[in-house]
């Protein structure tokens, strides 16, 4: 269990969090997606099948750091619109419910 912790330290907690997050998986992505281009076109211009194993292993790993990046910038996105009042729940459970309504009419 946590110790007894401030607001202010656990503001602290979730920014350490957020900026290794950023130090690791940023650098990571953008320099995975680089090195993907190359094993594959490699591959291409060889015919050598290691290289398309290796591009198929990255791959996996790239994509898994997309889909963390994509998910956690949607929940920073909503938090953030919440937080600062650009969307109020009765709005968005509003809206939800039309186009719900919309998709239902459309099948």
């Amino acid at each position: 269990m946590l110790p007894d912790l401030e607001l202010v330290d656990v503001s602290r907690l979730q920014f350490a969090v957020t900026a290794m997050y950023h130090f690791l998986f940023v650098p990571l992505t953008l320099g995975l997606s680089w090195i993907l281009v190359i094993m594959e076109s490699v591959y291409v211009m060889t015919g050598q099948h290691v290289y398309k194993d290796m591009t198929q292993f990255w791959g996996k790993l790239f994509g898994i750091g997309l889909a963390l990046a994509f998910g956690i910038i949607n929940v920073m996105w909503l938090e953030a619109s919440y937080a600062f009042g650009e969307l109020d729940e009765h709005k968005v459970k509003q809206r939800f419910k039309e186009r719900s309504e919309d998709r239902a009419g459309e099948n």
